[in-house]
């Protein structure tokens, strides 16, 4: 095919290419939102924003918030039970780590949930 029959332009398809974690984000962002990720941004950025040692031990199940708010939410991260009590002791960092990613008081209590 020539650059007039289709390739080496932004086709009638869809225009620019996308990196797949976008896409990714944009295909999972209903899902997020039912588990009460608004911005699955907090799923798909969990070791960047937590740090790689956290990151490794916990990940992120829901996030609920007050009934008409979008702030304080009680956030639940699953954990494993040799892990827990680290991770308690880390909560305070953690949410002063979301939030100050979000620009907002998004997170204002962390449950702790161990995985069997």
């Amino acid at each position: 095919m020539k650059d007039s029959e289709g390739f080496g332009r932004r086709g009638e398809r869809g225009g620019e290419a996308m990196a797949i974690g976008d896409l990714l984000r944009t295909v999972a962002a209903p899902a997020m939102r039912r588990m009460g990720f608004g911005r699955s941004e907090l799923v798909a950025r969990w070791p960047e924003i937590v740090g790689p040692a956290l990151a490794q031990h916990t990940t992120p199940m829901t996030l609920r918030y007050p009934p008409g708010s979008r702030a304080r939410g009680v956030l639940d991260i699953a954990t494993d039970r040799a892990q827990a009590a680290a991770v308690r002791a880390e909560i305070p960092e953690l949410i002063a780590r979301i939030n100050e990613r979000f620009g907002y008081p998004a997170v204002a209590h962390v449950k702790i949930c161990v995985r069997r």
